[in-house]
């Protein structure tokens, strides 16, 4: 009877010390890159050497093309702390499981849809949860998307604010992602510029 008795008492505290363990996010990894100015001039340089983007006509327009280098291994190394977690740029928790090879699950998020490139580094590593979160409230939301394009281009912090219906969130980086990404954008911001003065020329001419 005794050993009846304490087998509810052993299971709740095996499940509270679960739930304690989940409270407790992974340290999230860091990634300071050791000359910044350079690695922005470098990612910037490279956006415009990558493949631009190919779509076929089928019944819808099907992408054909994919990124330079691989981003899922590229999110993975970058986002995976010292104790070997990997951490969602949202909600910073672990990701969810591991997949049958060991590796995590995690869905690799195309930050900007209408990157004229193809680049491994524009992309988010996200939780299932979050990433239906961000394609829901950030990707199908012209305004919140125009605001965290600016926001990523110009801002100096590692974590910005995201606006999520009735709930806020963050996206938080690595530094060198984020100078990845800033160099891209910047990048193709000048491959469009160029493009229009060219226009202009030859419709003048």
């Amino acid at each position: 009877m005794a050993s009846e008795t304490k087998k509810p008492q052993l299971f709740r505290l095996s499940l509270k010390q679960l739930i304690e363990k989940r409270r407790v996010k992974p340290a999230f990894p860091e990634r300071a890159s050791p000359d910044p100015e350079r690695r922005l001039r470098h990612a910037k340089s490279r956006a415009h050497e990558v493949p631009t983007k190919e779509f076929e006509n089928h019944s819808r327009s099907v992408r054909t093309s994919s990124p330079t280098g691989d981003k899922v291994t590229y999110l993975r190394q970058n986002y995976t702390n010292d104790e070997s977690e990997l951490a969602c740029q949202m909600c910073e928790e672990e990701m969810p499981f591991r997949r049958r090879d060991g590796e995590y699950y995690f869905e690799a998020v195309q930050l900007f849809d209408d990157l004229a490139g193809e680049h491994e580094a524009a992309n988010l590593a996200l939780c299932p949860l979050c990433a239906a979160k961000f394609k829901e409230f950030i990707k199908r939301d012209e305004r919140r998307r125009k605001e965290l394009r600016v926001q990523v281009a110009s801002t100096n912090e590692l974590q910005i604010g995201l606006d999520l219906g009735k709930e806020t969130g963050n996206i938080r980086f690595v530094e060198k992602h984020l100078l990845d990404i800033q160099g891209i954008l910047a990048g193709e911001e000048e491959q469009k510029q160029k493009q229009k003065q060219e226009n202009r020329e030859s419709a003048s001419s």
